[in-house]
C-alpha cells in the first residue's frame, strides 16, 4: 500500500518534473526569491513597520520584529494574532502563503507573479497598520 503506487500518471509526472528540474531552474528560482524578498523588504522599510524577512533559497519567511530573526528563539518572539492578521490580509489579495507566513517559490513562477506578490504585501501591511499602531506600536517605527 501506498500513497502513489499504480499510478503511473503521477510517475511519469514525477520523472519529468525531475528532468527539468535542473542547476538552471534552482538558480532561476534562487534568484527570483532575493529579488522579491528585497522588494518586500523596500516595502517593509517604505511603511516604516517592524517587520523581518528572512530567505534560502527558494524559501523566504517573514516576521513581526523590529531586530533581525536569526534563530529560532528569535523567530518564536513573532506575534501569533499579528501573523495570523496578515496571512487572511495577504489569502483575501490573493496571495497564499503558509499561515506561520512561510512561502516558496517554484519553476513556473515568474516576475509578474512576484510583482503581483509584492503590490498584495504593499496592501496587506496599508490595511493592517491601524491594528499595529493600536495593538504593537512597538512595531511602528
Amino acid at each position: 500500500s501506498g500513497t502513489f503506487n499504480a499510478n503511473p500518471v503521477t510517475a511519469a509526472a514525477g520523472l519529468r518534473t525531475l528532468e527539468k528540474f535542473d542547476r538552471s531552474a534552482i538558480g532561476q528560482i534562487n534568484s527570483l526569491t532575493k529579488s522579491l524578498v528585497k522588494e518586500a523588504r523596500d516595502v517593509v522599510d517604505d511603511h516604516e513597520i517592524g517587520i523581518q524577512i528572512t530567505h534560502s533559497g527558494s524559501l523566504f519567511n517573514i516576521y513581526f520584529s523590529d531586530d533581525p530573526v536569526k534563530s529560532y528563539r528569535e523567530a518564536a518572539r513573532s506575534p501569533k494574532a499579528l501573523e495570523r492578521m496578515l496571512f487572511l490580509t495577504l489569502l483575501n489579495e490573493g496571495i497564499r502563503l503558509a499561515p506561520k507566513l512561510m512561502g516558496s517559490l517554484s519553476t513556473p513562477i515568474d516576475e509578474d507573479e512576484c510583482e503581483e506578490f509584492v503590490d498584495a504585501f504593499d496592501t496587506a501591511i496599508e490595511r493592517l497598520r491601524p491594528t499595529l499602531e493600536a495593538h504593537a506600536p512597538y512595531l511602528i517605527q
